[in-house]
Parts: structure tokens; C-alpha cells; sequence
């Protein structure tokens, strides 16, 4: 098809995020603003009164490591599935350059409850679950996502500290120390009773944990307990001043009415209870980094901010009648703390300098936003620039000599045109032959001259699938309910295999040697054998039905699961390797994820990010092709065009309005090829040297053609 070629079509861009030399590096006050306007994560330096974006792609689930250099967050994968949640993620993001890598990821409901991470000093990260037996699992995970350590089902986890995680040994019921920083796991000489919760010191030195009816803390290098409290509390938390000095508990009596929090502050070195006091809500609170001063937020009638001074043994009521729950938190090595007032539907951050007396207002939020999450840190966050680089428009090259093969009913293109090819027609993974399904008289087979020949008749046949050697068609005619049938093209010969279906039966993989159905939940047939244990794990979750593509010499896969890409492999299991942002900032939303391709050499995934303005009828779309690195997952923006396929191990074909473009990835240099056609979609022969195209002529007729290029 003849277009007039316009100034845009003779650059393609692509954006680069360049990380300058100038970086953000002071004392900011972070946040996490939720007005859709502001929305995402952000730094206030108090010093420059400046603001700047740290993420806006996450939600608030999230945590600094300990230098907050990175930043960890949960995403929903958003599968679409048989619940429509039914899988998340855990990333790293370092927020220097911007990268981002997945930790973790799970598959199913079950596997999310009550699921939470952690950073330690050592800039590890760990991930904490309740196991199948209702125990605490935990995994520890490098920040480049490599695992280090998992409990698995012979320890119990019960706390953690910088760099340190006591478990339980399930067997032997005695606790032992894991040293992240080490690598090691010591056993500890003491028995615990049935504990409820538990809390490791900062230092190391002291463990405090709740049973039943008492507080004990014991000394981890001498093992004397002491009991410090006997009561029956509930939902109690346990945490520490920042030099071990004072132990905090914070619970609920079952004795007391309903509701009310009482917090008790027991010195560690002394024995004694140094002060206590209570709460209608939650009592949130912060230490000063020399521990001579703890501000609390409370509630009496209304919310109240109290800071104590242990050394002096005195507290001063700082605010009052404030109607929002303040989270104050000191700035290091500081006695001043900052905490959120929300002012006419207004959050306002607010500074008290408790050796001034001073009270500052900072900065102000949008109307009807909350700013959560309040933290005081030196955060490193690069001075990002948008740069435009250029892919170079080497013009149209020659024409293709473009066959065609047969003509096509209308309805053979669907609104997404790479499913179709996938439906309609696959090459063989090892000669050129291609199966066609002409979806009202039956099954075709094309080989590599264009000479066409009929194999099988009826107008109810599935999707047909090859076998990875290519010998074997797979597919079911619904004429005939309850079989697979195998054609094996070489001997032109049947074998049909009754199993028993539902009405919503149908093919839809062929990996390995195992056929894959669908017939109302997931399960598979097997040439081979009668294992159907492995997807007893999909049948109840997946949904809509993954489709897999494994590498050429590694044994790894990627699949395609509801709006994202999956990785998978003997190391690190399955891991989601896309994701949809929970925000973007140029109202462009990444709708899925999609059609990803290893390069010939494993080495690169090429893939599809379909983005859209909004969610309803009249949006606008637009189709993206990344390129990423199978090494450690980075990835990189190509240029505008839909269904990229890998022509040889440096050149991608992909199509944009009507006309098929060739990417060198050597020389960033792109040639088009024109034609009288609109193509649709098209697939590469495992060869390379014949595209099969889906194709429009200039009266709207579709046919199928056959397009032979020479490879450059």
C-alpha cells in the first residue's frame, strides 16, 4: 500500500533516561502523596525547600534499605485471573539509575496472605509467608535478585534484626541465629515456650518475645531470662530504642474495653519500668538517634503529640485537637522531628525543633490528598534528563516479491492481529511447511513453493499445534467431541485420542511432549505418560491460559500469563519480568505486556507494551517495542510498532500502519518495505527466508501471501 511519506516516518525516536553527575543528596523528608495529581513517591529538602520525584510507577507498599540506595514495593501482576489478583510481585528499584528488578514473585491467593519484606543492613532483602502448615517461611534474596538463603519447612521464623534472623528449628523446637552478612546458622542454648511474637534487638544482644501470658527478654550471650510482664495481652508489638537501651511493648488487654492501646517502656540495663501510658488508637512513635528524646502520637478525644525525655524523666504535650493521625519521625542525629497536619482538606508538613521550641510549617499538598509514609533520610536520587536519540530512517527498501496463497474470509483477522496468526496459521519449528486453518472447510499445509494441500476436512477444528520436531499436528474437531487428533504430515496419518472434556474443550500448547487443553479449568494429556500432577497448581488459578515459548540452547521460558511476561527457570523459578505501572505521569497506562521472542542466540527478549490513555471507549493506543537483557532484565525502548520478531540475531521485523519495517539493531538504522497491501500480522519461517502475511489488497480483500526477503 502507497503512502505519502511524512516527516515522522523518517526518524523513529526513542527515549533515553540519562542520570547526570548532579545528583539530590541531603536530608529530605519522604513522602507518599496519593492525589492523582501529585501522585507517587517524593523528597522535600527543608534546607532548599525544593521537592522532587522519586517514583511515581509504585504504590504505597513499599520500604527503603537502610541506605536508602534502593527502594522495595509489592505490585499487583494483574493477571486477570480466575479472581482477578491472584498474583504479585516483589521489585527492587535503585533509585540512583532508575533500574528496576524483580525479587519474588507468586502464583497463587493463598501464597499472598500475610505476606511482607524486609531490608537488612547488608542491603539484602528478605521476604516473610505463611507456609502451607500456618509457619513462618522466610527467604533472603541479594538486592540483584539472587537467593541466598530459605527456611523452607525446617525453620520457623520468628524475627530479625540489621543483619541477623532468629528462626526455630521445627524439629528439634530449639531457636538458632542466621548472619546474613555471614551466611551463617548457630544454634542458640535456650528453650522457648510457645511464643506469640517476638523482637531481636538492634544490636543483637537481647531477644524479648510474648507467650501466652508473659513478656520475656533474655540475654543472648549469657541466655538469663527475665520476666517483665505478666498479663494477657493481644496484638502486642515489640520494638527498641535505637541503642538497645529501652524495650517497648504495645498491646491490647483482653481484660480492658475494647480499643485501648497501652504502651510500657521497661529499661533493659536497670530492670525498671520507665514510663507508661495509653491510647484510644494505635500509639505511633519515634526515637532520636542519642535516645534522649520519643515523640508519640495518641489518641484522647483527639489526636495529641507527646515527646518524653527518658533523662529527665518529664514529657511535654507538643500539639493537640489534631483531627488526622500524625506519624512524626525524627531527623537523624537531630532533636527535631516532622510529622503531617492536614489543614483545611490540605496536608501540611510541619517541623518541631524540640531544643528551640519551634514550631515550622514547610510545604503544602493538593486538596483531598493524603501524604503518607513519612521518612527522614539522606536519599541519593539522580537529576533525570530526557533525551531524544535516534533510530536513522535509511528509506523504503525493494519491494518484496510478495505470493499470494490463498484468499481469506474477513473474519480471520480479529482486533488483535498477532492472536490471529497464532490461531490461524504456524510455521513448522524445523522445515517449511505451514499449517493453515481455513476456519470453514478445514486444516492446509503450505510448503516453502506455496503449493497447497488439504489434510483434513470440517468446519469445528481448533487451533492446530506443531510438536517441537515437527513431525506431528495437533488439534480437536468439535464434530468429534473427546479426541485429539495427531496428524503426522510425513506419513499422512491420523491417531485420535478419546479423553473425557467438557464442552469448552480445546487445544491450546504443545511443549515438550505433552499436549496441553483446556476443557472448563487447565489440564494436560500426555503422549508419554499419565502424569497429571503438575497442573493440578494452574488448574484452579490461571486464567486466561498461559502460552510459553522456551529458548533455542537454555532451559528457560518465558510466558505469556494475562497482562504480563513470566521467566522461568531451574534457578529462580517462575519470575514476572514486565509490569504495569500504578501511575503514569503522561497519562499513558501500560495496558499489557506482550508477544515476547527470544533472539536467536537466548541472549535477548524482544516484546510489545501496549499502552492506552484511559479505560474506556474512546481511547487512544499505542503500541511500544522494548528490548530486553536476559542477563539481568534491563531493558530499553526500541520504537513505535506492533508484533517484533526476530529476522536474524540483529534484525527485528515488526509492522506499523499497514507496512512491514525492518529494525538493524547493529547500525539503529530502520528500512520499510511497501507494498500494494495492508498487512495485518505476519510470521517468520524458522528459516527466515519467508514471512507468511496476513494482507489486505486494495479492494479490503484478505488473503494470506507469502513475502521472501534477503537477509541483510
Amino acid at each position: 500500500m502507497f503512502r505519502q511519506i511524512f516527516v515522522f516516518f523518517m526518524l523513529i525516536f526513542y527515549l533515553v533516561i540519562v542520570v547526570q553527575g548532579n545528583c539530590v543528596q541531603a536530608s529530605q523528608i519522604t513522602y507518599f502523596a496519593t492525589n492523582p495529581d501529585e501522585y507517587g513517591l517524593w523528597g522535600y529538602n527543608p534546607e532548599l525547600d525544593t521537592k522532587n520525584w522519586i517514583a511515581f510507577d509504585i504504590n504505597p507498599n513499599y520500604q527503603f534499605s537502610s541506605d536508602h540506595k534502593y527502594l522495595a514495593f509489592l505490585a499487583n501482576n494483574r493477571d486477570r485471573g480466575k479472581d482477578q489478583t491472584n498474583s504479585i510481585s516483589l521489585w527492587v528499584k535503585d533509585i540512583l539509575t532508575g533500574r528496576q528488578i524483580v525479587i519474588e514473585s507468586e502464583f497463587t491467593i493463598e501464597d499472598n496472605r500475610n505476606k511482607s519484606f524486609v531490608w537488612f543492613d547488608s542491603n539484602d532483602i528478605a521476604t516473610i509467608k505463611l507456609n502451607s502448615e500456618g509457619k513462618q517461611r522466610i527467604r533472603v534474596y541479594q538486592a540483584d535478585g539472587d537467593l541466598i538463603w530459605d527456611t523452607g519447612d525446617l525453620y520457623e521464623y520468628l524475627t530479625h534484626n540489621g543483619s541477623k534472623v532468629i528462626v526455630r528449628d521445627l524439629n528439634y523446637n530449639f531457636p538458632m541465629i542466621y548472619n546474613v552478612i555471614t551466611r551463617s546458622l548457630s544454634p542458640i542454648e535456650i528453650q522457648l515456650e510457645s511464643v506469640i511474637s517476638a523482637s531481636l534487638s538492634p544490636r543483637g544482644n537481647y531477644l524479648c518475645y510474648q507467650t501466652l501470658d508473659q513478656v520475656i527478654l533474655v540475654n543472648l550471650h549469657t541466655t538469663e531470662k527475665v520476666y517483665i510482664d505478666i498479663d494477657n495481652y493481644r496484638d502486642m508489638e515489640i520494638t527498641w530504642s535505637p541503642n538497645e537501651t529501652y524495650l517497648i511493648y504495645q498491646s491490647q488487654k483482653y481484660s480492658t474495653e475494647q480499643g485501648l492501646h497501652n504502651l510500657k517502656i521497661f529499661n533493659v540495663e536497670t530492670g525498671i519500668k520507665e514510663w507508661e501510658l495509653s491510647s484510644q488508637r494505635k500509639i505511633i512513635s519515634s526515637w532520636a538517634s542519642d535516645e534522649r528524646q520519643m515523640v508519640f502520637s495518641i489518641f484522647q478525644a483527639d489526636w495529641n503529640i507527646v515527646v518524653w525525655s527518658p533523662d529527665q524523666y518529664t514529657h511535654q504535650v507538643i500539639q493537640t485537637g489534631l483531627q488526622e493521625q500524625p506519624i512524626p519521625v525524627y531527623k537523624p542525629e537531630s532533636h527535631q522531628f516532622a510529622f503531617v497536619n492536614y489543614l483545611d482538606n490540605r496536608p501540611v508538613l510541619v517541623v518541631y525543633d524540640m531544643d528551640k521550641n519551634r514550631l515550622t510549617s514547610l510545604t503544602t499538598g493538593l486538596p483531598g490528598s493524603g501524604w503518607l509514609n513519612l521518612d527522614w533520610a539522606a536519599v541519593e536520587v539522580g537529576s533525570i534528563e530526557f533525551e531524544w536519540g535516534t533510530l536513522n530512517w535509511s528509506g523504503w527498501g525493494e519491494e518484496p516479491e510478495a505470493i499470494l496463497i490463498t484468499p481469506l474470509p474477513e473474519y480471520v483477522v480479529t482486533c488483535d492481529g498477532a492472536d490471529s496468526a497464532d490461531q490461524y496459521f504456524k510455521w513448522s519449528p524445523v522445515a517449511g511447511q505451514l499449517v493453515y486453518l481455513e476456519p470453514d472447510t478445514g486444516l492446509y499445509l503450505v510448503d516453502s513453493h506455496g503449493e497447497i494441500k488439504q489434510i483434513y476436512s470440517g468446519d469445528q477444528l481448533s487451533e492446530p499445534f506443531w510438536n517441537p520436531g515437527g513431525e506431528l499436528i495437533a488439534f480437536t474437531d468439535g464434530a468429534k467431541d473427546g479426541k485429539i487428533i495427531i496428524y503426522a504430515f510425513d506419513r499422512e496419518e491420523y491417531i485420535a485420542f478419546p479423553i473425557s472434556t467438557t464442552s469448552g474443550f480445546r487445544l491450546f500448547q504443545w511443549m515438550e511432549n505433552k499436549i496441553w487443553f483446556y476443557d472448563g479449568c487447565v489440564a494436560e494429556y500426555s503422549l508419554m505418560n499419565s502424569d497429571w500432577e503438575y497442573l493440578s497448581t494452574w488448574k484452579d488459578y490461571w486464567w486466561p491460559i498461559p502460552m510459553v515459548q522456551h529458548a533455542h540452547y537454555l532451559n528457560e521460558s518465558l510466558w505469556k500469563i494475562g497482562d504480563n511476561i513470566w521467566h522461568q527457570s531451574e534457578k529462580n523459578g517462575f519470575r514476572v519480568i514486565t509490569r504495569l505501572a500504578e501511575y503514569h505521569v503522561d497519562d499513558w497506562i501500560i495496558w499489557q505486556n506482550g508477544w515476547p521472542e527470544w533472539s536467536p542466540g537466548d541472549d535477548q527478549i524482544v516484546y510489545n507494551r501496549h499502552l492506552t490513555t484511559s479505560e474506556g471507549v474512546n481511547n487512544t493506543d499505542k503500541w511500544e517495542i522494548w528490548l530486553m537483557e536476559r542477563v539481568d532484565f534491563s531493558e530499553k525502548y526500541l520504537c513505535i510498532g506492533r508484533y517484533p520478531q526476530w529476522l536474524t540475531y540483529y534484525q527485528l521485523l515488526f509492522l506499523r500502519d499497514g507496512d512491514l519495517y525492518l529494525a538493524n539493531l547493529i547500525t539503529q538504522q530502520i528500512i520499510g518495505f511497501r507494498t500494494d497491501l495492508e498487512e495485518q500480522t505476519f510470521k517468520i519461517s524458522s528459516d527466515g527466508s519467508i514471512i507468511a502475511v496476513l494482507a489486505k489488497d486494495q479492494t479490503g480483500s484478505l488473503g494470506l501471501y507469502y513475502y521472501k526477503f534477503i537477509k541483510r
